[in-house]
């Protein structure tokens, strides 16, 4: 299930990133972001469907456009990567947040301005010593 959601959030990541790179190059030069389709900036050729996948399309394109062979800048391959790397890594921040949110609500350690130890949490320390001086 989270081999599932890291996928995901690594796919969704990578179209962002594409998106970002439209917006980097477009915004600046007044360009609407949505019209015309994705094209080479030298020949104008549209870039097709199966050639706009991010950083696989870059790879199979070998850097270079399909239409004129002119050198396709690696900063787009970069950017999506970063990006999807960027998403996968707040996933699993997320989730590492969210095990520790669980475990603390399950009453294994409270806060309340002073630590509090219940639950497993006196089994965990290990030393009866330690287990004394926390529940008295």
């Amino acid at each position: 299930m989270f081999a599932t959601q890291l996928a995901l959030a690594a796919v969704g990541g990578l179209i962002f990133g594409s998106f970002l790179n439209v917006v980097a190059y477009r915004l600046p030069l007044g360009e609407s972001l949505l019209f015309p389709s994705s094209h080479c900036p030298r020949c104008a050729v549209p870039i097709k469907p199966y050639d706009n996948i991010p950083v696989v399309g870059y790879l199979l394109l070998r850097g270079r456009c399909r239409g004129c062979a002119g050198q396709i800048s690696v900063r787009y391959p970069i950017v999506e990567a970063i990006t999807g790397a960027l998403a996968v890594a707040v996933l699993m921040v997320k989730q590492n947040a969210t095990m520790a949110l669980s475990i603390a609500d399950r009453g294994y350690v409270l806060w309340t301005g002073e630590i509090v130890l219940s639950g497993a949490a006196p089994d965990l320390l290990g030393s009866e010593d330690l287990k004394r001086a926390y529940l008295g």
